[in-house]
């Protein structure tokens, strides 16, 4: 009977070690600038193939039919720039 109080000590001192703060150094985050990230440059393309299956146990199959999506221009609304693309 005794011997819990020690265990609920060495559980509580394990606790309270483990939470220590790291110390890893800085952490360097991310430029905002989201136009690296995504290829939102005008004349990028996006080609999808498309894929079909019969059953959901079976593998998909690639269909004869493909889209391109094309960045065509830019919008710029409120001060906030979209882009345009269109679909072929």
């Amino acid at each position: 009977m005794k011997l819990y109080p020690f265990f609920f000590l060495i559980l509580v001192s394990l606790i309270v070690i483990s939470c220590n703060s790291d110390e890893g150094g800085d952490v360097q985050l991310p430029d905002d600038d989201t136009s690296s990230f995504y290829a939102f440059e005008i004349g990028n393309t996006w080609n999808y193939q498309y894929y079909s299956r019969y059953r959901p146990d079976e593998d998909f199959i690639p269909m004869d039919y493909f889209e391109e999506n094309k960045i065509v221009g830019d919008t710029v609304i409120n001060g906030e720039t979209f882009s345009n693309y269109a679909l072929r």
